[in-house]
């Protein structure tokens, strides 16, 4: 009851159940986005999708995933998933650390039967804090042409390394990693 947006958080939710709730809502969205998730788990494109990628629960939306870096694909015995750091925007807005987040969506259990979904805020030093730190030219490149401007970003930020991250993102893979 206390949690705050962009605090962290971490789902554990089974899959079927949340499924039938929505649909008994007359709504399908959770389980395309299940249905989504895991061709995408299945595929596993690579390169991995700058932007787009489908997030549950829709409770962690503020807008749409424009902005998808560092992503990967993590397996275990106990768990499938993916990773990245990413945000959810509402419209062209420059790339700062505000809002941005570790995301992992993944399914555990013998037959992926539960959907675990980890959201953490993160930052780096490639990004200012805050908008009112974004200079003018900048600004100015994301106006004239918002998908270049996203796509310059996805770039400098997919050539990050793990520990150009804060926190590094090895050390949230490994929280996710301990679940059992």
């Amino acid at each position: 009851a206390s949690k705050q947006p962009g605090d962290p958080v971490m789902y554990i939710i089974p899959v079927q159940e949340y499924r039938q709730l929505w649909e008994a809502q007359g709504d399908p969205g959770v389980s395309i986005l299940v249905e989504t998730q895991q061709k995408m788990l299945l595929d596993q494109p690579t390169p991995f999708p700058p932007a787009g990628i489908p997030v549950l629960p829709f409770e962690e939306l503020g807008g749409t995933n424009d902005l998808a870096v560092q992503g990967v694909y993590l397996d275990s015995p106990t768990m499938s998933g993916m990773r990245f750091v990413g945000r959810f925007s509402q419209g062209p807005n420059p790339v700062i650390n505000e809002g941005m987040q570790y995301i992992y969506q993944g399914y555990a259990g013998d037959a992926g039967e539960y959907l675990v979904a980890f959201f953490y805020p993160t930052s780096t030093s490639a990004l200012p804090d805050s908008a009112s730190e974004v200079p003018a030219s900048e600004m100015d490149r994301l106006n004239a042409d918002p998908g270049a401007y996203m796509q310059e970003r996805a770039q400098t930020l997919n050539g990050l390394a793990e520990t150009d991250w804060e926190p590094n993102l090895s050390a949230l893979d490994a929280v996710v990693a301990s679940l059992s």
